[in-house]
C-alpha cells in the first residue's frame, strides 16, 4: 500500500473513531508537528531529486513531476488536520510519532540505499 493510501486510510480510521472534540493543542504537539513537517520536507526534496534522476525510480506511483508539490502539501495538511482533531493526547502522540518514524525511515532509506541527499 503506498503512503498516500496509508495516510488516507489511517486518517479515516482515526477520524471515524473520534467524537470531534479535539484535545487541547500543546507545545509538545507543535514540536512533534514541526518535526514531522521537517521530515516530510526532507522526503519532498529527495523525491524531487529522484524524479530528476533517470537512474532512479520513485516507488510511489501517485507521485510524478507534475504533482509532487500538490502531493506533499496535501500530506502536510492532512497530517495536521488529523493531528488536530484527535480527541485524546495519547492518540495524537501515537499518530505524530508514528508518522515521524515513517518519514525519517523513508529519508534514511533514500539516503543509505540510493545515496539521495537532501537537496533542492
Amino acid at each position: 500500500m503506498n503512503r498516500l493510501n496509508l495516510l488516507l486510510t489511517s486518517s479515516a480510521v482515526f477520524l471515524s473513531a473520534c467524537a470531534f472534540q479535539p484535545a487541547k493543542w500543546t507545545v509538545g504537539d507543535s514540536v512533534r508537528q514541526a518535526v514531522f513537517t521537517a521530515s516530510l520536507a526532507a522526503d519532498y526534496a529527495q523525491t524531487k531529486s529522484i524524479l530528476e534522476d533517470a537512474n532512479l525510480r520513485e516507488r510511489n506511483d501517485l507521485i510524478s513531476r507534475e504533482n509532487v508539490e500538490v502531493y506533499f502539501a496535501s500530506c502536510a495538511l492532512a497530517h495536521w488536520a488529523v493531528s488536530y482533531v484527535l480527541p485524546k493526547r495519547s492518540w495524537r502522540e501515537i499518530w505524530q510519532y508514528g508518522w515521524i518514524a515513517a518519514e525519517v525511515g523513508t529519508v534514511a532509506h533514500n539516503y543509505f540505499v540510493f545515496g539521495v541527499k537532501i537537496t533542492n
